[in-house]
């Protein structure tokens, strides 16, 4: 007797300590739950167009809870009649249902039939898992009944509903009805609902693309059953059934690579940065951003039609409000499938001749009239101290594009012709620390080594298109830069703002500098190395091609939009002297393709003018005005004949007075205008171009600096 009081008595500690653990373990869980409340599960963020359409979404499950009453009933009883017909008269477990399935799975000698209620089913889903296990199946029903305690069945319903699986990536009625049917859960019909009901047994054994046979008897089945239940009559079942259902074709793909995929990417990257994954991607936030659908498109297919051809460089195309800062388009690549890194704000890229603009503010800024001469002869040798040119030598050679020579020319001519030799010059009298901090006021976040190489874009790491666009938009406010603004408010699953940014503007550069700079460049385009970009409105902009031909750029603006357009290989460091039977400079194609955006982009858009800038009249300082360059022949631009603004001569020494030599100027500046076609001929190449000068192989985003400098197309 007294063994067995002590084997009764272990039992019943044995089983005490059991229930304890068992109930424990199920009580954390239920706090868990508590703790997560039953309708917040991880839903997508989604992302919006700034006219309000939806363009992406960030998720780990494509989920979207939507509340129990924009539900349509019939889809309601359609998931009550085939999943669990006594849901509103259980207590969590069905006792009835068990036994119902145990007898028919033994008289079937399989698993035929399933005893779990929807309260269970979500328990299964959302808090425990589906380990196959008594303890599980146990614990399962205690959280079940736990749950039916503290929550009504339209709450437990509307949970279970937004956290099913459906099939194809699709968690929740709502993205399964996007999923299959292309629209919202409220607008299904009766069969699709029907259909949709009858996935969660098994989604991909009852797929409308994977098994439509078996999808259409599962169908059929849940008609069937809403007529059991008298959700529905007869005659509706018969008349869904009859119903021909029109399946949204599956997505195999990223959903994000359909609609600007590198401007998603980017806007995802930054969220990344502020908020972390969680919130990004299950926090269920609308995030709505400054992207024009129409000038999204319209950048897209100028990429993917202008270099269209086997072999072909990729290009990128970045456009900016400058009012606000607010980024209207943006292509990193010709192909997000094939190339997912964004080179509109990771590609660090040589800009080549594009950086003379910033040489020029800091010119300016110190006094330096644009009608200054130099020498535009072609080697020029400077002497200097820059480890980034060569730290094996002191002297600096600089080639104008092609070796082209222009003997003294003016800084405002050898913009409008983007001469090295005189920027090169240029940088040696105010210093390249003066560039520098000019680049980081108009918006160049990439730290800029000050290294004389940086005045024809010689720089140790390069900038972004991003960067560019941002920051030649400073000049068409007035000097005024923009803060760069993708994201304009995110609200959470709360519909509560937690981020809402408003445009701000900070005063760059002299209003009366950047009207002189937006002149200058204006003649860029009207008659010099951008004429390509000339779409028959006030246009300001700058071309630029990097060394060996292995970047090119247009970087320009008007009154209401700026934009950038890069030119390259991913790879960097691939050479395009020939692209499309023409070289490989920003003059051409790039300006082209900017061309064939802004007229695009800015067809609705009234015309304006650049505020209007009027020189104070004052000479050319006497020391130079002997130097003053000869008039052109009629094939390349005239210098310009407005007097220069009061500001300090130089006190370099002045360059030669001989006449300039004979060598012809380069194609880009010799060219013929363009006919007002979308990609114009592009002109001849030139004649024997002298080799490259021999350089180490770059690493694929951070090509070198230019030795000899950049070309001027």
């Amino acid at each position: 007797m007294k063994k067995a009081l002590a084997v009764f008595g272990i039992l019943s500690v044995a089983s005490f300590i059991i229930s304890g653990i068992f109930i424990a373990t199920s009580l954390s869980a239920l706090a868990k739950l508590d703790k997560a409340k039953i309708t917040n599960q991880p839903q997508r963020s989604q992302v919006y167009g700034a006219d309000g359409s939806m363009i992406g979404s960030f998720f780990v499950q494509n989920r979207e809870a939507v509340p129990i009453n924009y539900v349509p009933r019939y889809m309601r009883d359609a998931v009550v009649a085939v999943e669990d017909r006594r849901f509103y008269i259980h207590h969590g477990v069905d006792i009835e249902a068990i036994s119902r399935a145990f007898v028919q799975n033994i008289a079937k000698r399989r698993v035929a039939e399933g005893g779990s209620t929807i309260t269970q089913q979500y328990v299964k889903n959302t808090i425990i898992g589906n380990e196959v296990s008594l303890t599980r199946k146990l614990k399962e029903a205690y959280l079940a009944i736990e749950i039916e305690r503290r929550y009504s069945k339209r709450q437990i319903l509307e949970a279970y509903i937004n956290t099913v699986y459906f099939g194809h990536g699709a968690y929740g009625v709502e993205a399964a009805a996007e999923t299959y049917f292309g629209k919202r859960v409220q607008d299904l019909t009766l069969a699709e609902a029907a259909l949709v009901a009858g996935l969660p047994k098994s989604p991909q054994g009852f797929s409308p693309y994977d098994s439509p046979v078996e999808s259409k008897h599962r169908q059929e089945l849940v008609l069937d059953k809403m007529v059991q239940e008298k959700y529905i009559t007869k005659a509706q079942a018969e008349s869904a059934k009859a119903q021909q259902l029109a399946y949204k074709p599956l997505e195999t793909d990223d959903p994000n690579n359909k609609i600007a995929p590198y401007f998603i990417e980017y806007v995802k990257q930054e969220l990344l940065k502020k908020y972390g994954k969680q919130k990004v991607f299950s926090g269920g936030l609308k995030i709505y951003t400054t992207l024009d659908m129409r000038m999204q498109k319209t950048a897209d297919n100028i990429v993917k039609t202008t270099l269209n051809e086997e072999g072909d460089p990729t290009a990128s195309i970045v456009a900016i409000d400058p009012k606000t800062g607010y980024v209207k388009a943006m292509v990193g690549g010709r192909d997000f499938k094939t190339l997912k890194y964004n080179l509109a704000t990771q590609g660090r890229r040589q800009p080549g001749s594009a950086f003379k603009v910033f040489v020029l503010i800091a010119a300016l800024e110190k006094g330096v009239s644009p009608q200054t001469v130099f020498n535009g002869s072609s080697p020029v040798r400077i002497k200097v101290t820059d480890p980034v040119i060569d730290p094996n030598t002191d002297i600096w050679t600089v080639n104008n594009a092609e070796g082209s020579a222009y003997g003294p020319i003016s800084i405002l001519e050898a913009t409008v012709k983007s001469v090295n030799a005189v920027f090169a010059q240029l940088i040696m009298k105010i210093g390249p620390p003066s560039v520098v901090d000019v680049a980081k006021r108009m918006g160049i976040e990439t730290k800029i080594e000050p290294f004389p190489a940086i005045a024809i874009g010689g720089l140790t790491t390069g900038v972004s298109p991003l960067e560019m666009a941002s920051a030649i938009g400073t000049l068409a406010t007035g000097g005024e830069h923009a803060k760069v603004i993708a994201v304009t408010k995110i609200l959470d699953r709360d519909g509560t703002v937690i981020l809402e940014e408003k445009p701000t503007r900070t005063r760059a550069i002299d209003a009366k500098i950047a009207g002189q700079t937006t002149q200058i460049l204006s003649d860029v385009v009207k008659k010099g190395t951008g004429r390509r970009a000339d779409i028959g409105r006030p246009v300001a902009g700058k071309t630029g091609t990097a060394e060996n031909y292995q970047d090119a750029w247009f970087v320009g603006y008007t009154p209401d939009l700026a934009a950038v357009v890069w030119m390259g290989f991913p790879e960097a460091q691939v050479q395009m002297r020939t692209v499309h039977g023409s070289p490989g400079y920003g003059g051409i194609i790039p300006a082209g393709m900017w061309g064939d955006f802004m007229r695009e982009a800015l067809k609705d858009v009234p015309p304006h003018d650049f505020p209007p800038f009027t020189p104070p009249k004052t000479e050319v300082p006497k020391e130079q005005q002997k130097n003053t360059p000869p008039p052109r022949s009629s094939t390349t631009a005239p210098p310009p004949t407005t007097t220069a603004p009061t500001m300090t001569a130089p006190t370099t020494t002045a360059p030669p007075t001989t006449a300039p030599p004979t060598t012809a100027a380069p194609p880009t500046t010799a060219a013929p205008p363009p006919p007002p076609t979308t990609q114009p001929p592009p002109p001849p190449p030139p004649t024997a171009p002298p080799p490259p000068p021999p350089t180490n192989p770059p690493p694929p985003t951070n090509p070198p600096p230019t030795t000899h400098g950049g070309r001027s197309g």
